[in-house]
């Protein structure tokens, strides 16, 4: 392509730590200007990570803009690309493009306050995404400016999504995921840690496309296949030690504690939703303007002062005991986690006040997933190639032997409250022969 900052006139920028500068058009600045936009501020990208990584401190709000900025870095890279065959004019990428850009700018509008762990009580059965398309199709401000391009962004957001549409879900959440692209970085500076690093450069332009029998493939060159192994990689060690860290999901705990017993009492947190066929029918945009993580941390300090011991946890005064900590790498890891939890039990220690526990199963790559039953391993029907000299395309899942080696790894935990932690460790002890 041209230079598409000079095409679609976009000469406004953004300061960013990571991307250098983030330029907007005046229509993206438009939305990034408008009130429930700005809301993004103040929804925290890591939630209560920032106990854990103190600096963990940044928002929704810019990670919106890094993954507008790698969405466009990996469509000019794939339309850039030599090998790349896909029959698209001038006009086309740009308009393609454009969509994407806002997508992208949009993906996260949805997110609630402490975005997953309030999104499970208040959106359920539906997620963050059906909200953001909701506000996307209904807030005027943001659907005046997007006109005509409104159902396509949509489209482009939407799990089931138009063929015409595919590489542009497929950059903002499929297996390129600018999203991740941006968050990775991003976390991992923003915590001062390495795992979620790679070579963003060549990441970015790495990828090629083409149409075979009317279906698109998305490929990577075979001299790029380590860089899409080291993406992969870092965003498993990235969601190990930071998302999943076990201080981290402790808080999480803590968080859905309180909320089960506040959340239903706060009028600020009663957005009025109602939903149909799974989506959105009504929601009270007014309200969901204002309802932030400030929003929570004021009821948190409310009942703080009252004396509530999960609230005074939530204002970092304490923390949840951590007493099994452990994988599915481990032989024997769910019966030893289900013994241990039918001991407290027995003990007459009670779920969700004495003791917690959680249970994550990681996919380590959107490439492979397992059966039904959980117990073996395939290949997802989307894939990404690679271009072989010899072979022509083949998938990356049979070409990699790091990838096709990748497996769900289980993590297992146990929390108790500092009350109970030294006669849980002993249950652990005798249980397991060991302490975690």
């Amino acid at each position: 392509m041209r230079d598409w900052r000079q095409d679609l006139n976009a000469n406004r920028k953004i300061r960013d730590p990571l991307h250098g500068y983030v330029y907007l058009t005046e229509e993206e600045r438009r939305i990034v200007d408008t009130p429930i936009f700005q809301r993004l501020r103040r929804v925290g990208q890591l939630a209560l990570t920032k106990y854990v990584y103190p600096a963990a401190e940044h928002s929704r709000f810019v990670h919106s803009l890094g993954a507008m900025h790698c969405a466009t870095q990996l469509f000019t890279g794939i339309i850039g690309n030599p090998d790349s065959d896909i029959p698209l004019d001038h006009v086309d990428k740009l308009t393609n493009l454009k969509r994407l850009r806002y997508a992208a700018l949009l993906h996260d509008i949805g997110h609630v306050a402490f975005s997953h762990a309030a999104e499970d009580m208040i959106l359920t059965p539906l997620k963050h995404e059906h909200l953001g398309r909701y506000i996307i199709q209904n807030h005027a401000p943001i659907a005046e400016v997007l006109d005509e391009h409104a159902p396509p962004v949509i489209g482009i957001l939407s799990d089931q999504f138009l063929a015409k549409y595919q590489l542009l879900h497929q950059i903002i959440s499929g297996h390129l995921d600018a999203d991740r692209a941006d968050y990775l970085m991003r976390d991992s500076y923003a915590c001062g840690v390495k795992y979620g690093e790679y070579d963003v450069a060549r990441y970015m332009q790495a990828f090629g496309a083409t149409r075979q029998d009317g279906i698109l493939k998305l490929f990577v060159n075979e001299r790029d296949v380590f860089v899409v192994e080291a993406f992969l990689m870092a965003r498993y060690h990235y969601n190990m030690q930071v998302p999943y860290h076990r201080t981290r999901t402790g808080y999480d705990l803590v968080l859905k504690r309180f909320f089960r017993e506040f959340l239903p009492t706060w009028e600020d947190a009663q957005l009025d939703l109602d939903w149909a066929n799974g989506v959105f029918t009504r929601v009270d945009l007014e309200k969901f303007e204002w309802f932030d993580d400030y929003t929570i941390f004021g009821h948190i300090k409310q009942e703080a002062r009252a004396g509530n011991p999960w609230a005074k946890m939530l204002l970092r005064g304490g923390h949840l005991c951590p007493v099994y900590d452990t994988t599915s790498t481990v032989n024997g890891a769910e019966e030893a986690y289900k013994a241990v939890l039918e001991q407290l039990r027995a003990a007459g220690l009670r779920k969700d006040e004495d003791f917690f526990h959680w249970m994550k199963t990681e996919q380590v790559s959107k490439l492979a997933a397992s059966d039904d039953e959980g117990n073996e391993f395939r290949l997802n029907q989307e894939t990404i190639y690679v271009r072989t000299k010899d072979a022509g395309l083949v998938d990356i899942m049979s070409y990699s032997t790091i990838l096709s080696a990748l497996r769900p790894v289980t993590i297992y935990r146990i929390y108790t409250t500092e009350t109970h932690r030294l006669m849980a460790e002993e249950l652990v002890r005798k249980t397991c022969g060991k302490t975690y």
